[in-house]
């Protein structure tokens, strides 16, 4: 029972009914492990484990859904592919340039190779979800990750803008603000 409360009230009732002190049973609680400690990784892997970025998950959603429809990667433009990391790029520019999934495949090699198998039993969970759910949740993943871009942009142009005010270079600090608000009023 994950809420304290809730626990010692059920303990103390345990407690009653077959005679036992609450001190006890508490202890013998603690040695149980919960269902997730069961079952989840052993503390040693799961601080092996890589953490992932906002980035990386929209990237490998969007893999995860142009390998599921493979029509959804001429949809990613030019300008969105520098946008992405290198093995999401080279996945996408594949996918777009082959008649089917399997020529894809076969293109790829080392990382990009392992990554896809990886996001194609991902794609196989993706058969509860209709078409039209994939492509909105494909055109979303695309949208967020143009975002994020925009905002590492602009964070970069105020760090600029800082600098340039800090060293009173009104021209330099003209120009970034021209760059700021042309950013901020570039649609989605």
């Amino acid at each position: 029972i994950p809420n304290k409360i809730e626990q010692t009230f059920w303990l103390g009732k345990l407690g009653q009914t077959i005679e036992a002190r609450e001190q006890d049973l508490n202890e013998e609680m603690a040695k149980l492990k919960t269902e997730d400690e069961v079952l989840g990784l052993e503390p040693e892997e799961a601080v092996n484990l890589p953490v992932k970025t906002r980035q990386d998950l929209l990237e490998e959603r969007l893999a995860t859904l142009i390998i599921k429809n493979q029509a959804s990667a001429s949809q990613v433009t030019v300008e969105d592919q520098e946008y992405l990391s290198p093995w999401c790029r080279q996945m996408v520019r594949l996918f777009a340039g082959v008649p089917n999934s399997e020529e894809a495949f076969k293109k790829m090699s080392g990382e990009v190779l392992d990554r896809a198998n990886y996001l194609a039993l991902k794609a196989e969970a993706l058969q509860d979800f209709s078409e039209k759910e994939q492509q909105l949740d494909f055109v979303q993943c695309l949208k967020e990750i143009r975002n994020n871009e925009v905002k590492r942009r602009l964070e970069l142009l105020s760090q600029d803008l800082r600098t340039a005010e800090t060293e009173q270079n009104t021209a330099k600090t003209s120009f970034l603000i021209e760059e700021f608000q042309n950013l901020t009023k570039k649609p989605d």
